[in-house]
């Protein structure tokens, strides 16, 4: 009986019917392979050392007299590549989109970044704090913005402390940077250099709902030594990671210490901006 079977099911099997639908190819539509194509392209881009991002954010704006009566948008697309596990190459493309209420719409491509960045100069785990450095190229494409601020661009460089420790993280950084000055005999109070601080705190309460304050103190010097300015800038946010590639954030703003050759000015608490950001991940 079991050669039997054996044989009528090797005879079933050689049978034109069922050999025509074993040998026959398996036919894809072109929409399907395409749609694989894709996928797997993009795959393959975002498992790369190839990253990019996109920020946008929208800020309120005050006017002459001090009332809410217009909004900034600020896009960033950052794109990066990392050259090693530690090294890492960027490029910061900036671009604004400011309106007061009656006035004229004032769009603007603010900078472009070069930067180069290595982290792993200590470990949390081996030094107790995690190391970084930085150095940075930043260029002033818009010529309005180049003859305001009397400058071409400028080069920054820096360290970036940070260290975490379950949902609370921290971090500390310490930037300087000179300017390519146009002219410094026509603009002798305009700003030759500045310092940098930049802290911050973050506390996740879930797994997607978080929280920051970061503190920014800047400091710019000039070649007379004249309107050499220092302020203290303060942002608190929350925001909520919806995916692991969306972000959304909504955040208060203001400076409460803000100097002018010694000169304090006052009232930063009426002088609050709201902002909601997004950062979206592409690759």
């Amino acid at each position: 009986m079991k050669r039997q079977v054996l044989k009528i099911m090797t005879l079933a099997a050689l049978s034109p019917a069922v050999m025509a639908q074993t040998s026959a190819p398996k036919m894809t539509t072109p929409v399907q392979t395409s749609t694989v194509a894709e996928k797997s392209l993009f795959r393959q881009i975002k498992d790369s050392a190839f990253d990019m991002a996109l920020n946008m954010e929208t800020d309120t704006k005050r006017n002459a007299e001090n009332k809410v009566d217009g909004f900034a948008q600020t896009n960033r697309l950052l794109s990066s590549y990392k050259l090693t596990a530690n090294d890492k190459m960027s490029l910061d493309l900036r671009s604004t989109h400011n309106k007061l209420n009656n006035t004229d719409t004032v769009n603007s491509v603010e900078r472009s970044a070069l930067k180069y960045a290595r982290k792993g100069l200590m470990t949390q785990a081996a030094q107790g704090v995690d190391l970084s450095a930085s150095a940075e190229y930043r260029y002033l494409p818009n010529s309005v913005a180049r003859n305001a601020k009397n400058r071409y661009s400028h080069v920054r460089v820096g360290t970036t402390a940070a260290r975490s420790s379950g949902n609370f993280a921290a971090d500390v950084g310490l930037f300087y940077a000179f300017n390519q000055t146009k002219d410094k005999d026509s603009a002798p109070n305009r700003a030759t250099s500045n310092w940098y601080m930049p802290l911050s705190q973050s506390y996740n309460l879930t797994d997607k709902l978080k929280t920051s304050l970061t503190e920014e103190l800047f400091y710019s010097n000039t070649a007379s030594s004249v309107q050499e300015t220092g302020s203290l800038d303060l942002t608190a946010e929350a925001g909520y990671q919806f995916t692991d590639d969306f972000y959304i954030g909504l955040s208060a703003a203001g400076t409460p210490v803000s100097r002018t050759d010694g000169t304090e000015a006052k009232g930063w608490g009426k002088q609050l901006t709201y902002g909601v950001n997004f950062d979206i991940t592409v690759f």
